[in-house]
């Protein structure tokens, strides 16, 4: 899943059109472009005034990537107030990835550290590691993502925890 530069910007501008609509509470129109229509998933990081809010959305078969944005967007808004004086003041990061897929063998042998995601889940608990962190290897990593689940570190070698890897590119 790589986008082209002209992608890219769509996504983007789309993206800051989006969250300008949504905090001048005006409606979103919604772009036809093929890529915005794609059903991956985002990652929004919004730094404002110091304050870092994230939130992930996960790709579904009935929302398209512009959906999933504006979802983002607004559980964002939810946590942190911007009047639209203050939308200069506004950093934002935007990371697409795709639908994950179910590792059916041994997880460290089946992924590739640092260029794809891992979600991890076992006895109700869910964790999403992101590759855009530096571990020193496999082991870190998956012992990071179950402790980011709420898990012990060790969880990732219990063979009824399921995984599923993503590829993902930052805009």
């Amino acid at each position: 899943m790589l986008y082209s530069q002209e992608d890219k910007e769509k996504i983007v501008e789309f993206s800051k059109r989006a969250l300008l609509n949504l905090i001048s509470m005006q409606k979103i129109e919604f772009p036809t472009e093929r890529v915005l229509h794609e059903f991956k998933g985002v990652k929004i990081v919004l730094n404002f005034n110091g304050k870092e809010m994230e939130e992930i959305v996960f790709p579904r078969i009935d929302s398209s990537l512009a959906e999933n944005i504006v979802l983002g967007f607004e559980k964002v808004l939810k946590k942190i107030n911007i009047s639209e004086s203050e939308i200069g003041n506004v950093d934002l990061k935007i990371s697409i990835f795709s639908y994950p897929s179910r590792i059916l063998d041994s997880v460290e042998k089946k992924f590739e550290l640092g260029k794809e995601g891992l979600v991890v889940e076992y006895m109700g608990y869910r964790g999403v590691l992101f590759p855009s962190q530096s571990y020193k290897d496999k082991i870190e990593f998956l012992e990071t993502l179950c402790k980011e689940a709420g898990l012990t570190k060790d969880s990732w070698q219990n063979n009824k925890a399921l995984f599923y890897s993503f590829s993902v590119q930052e805009l």
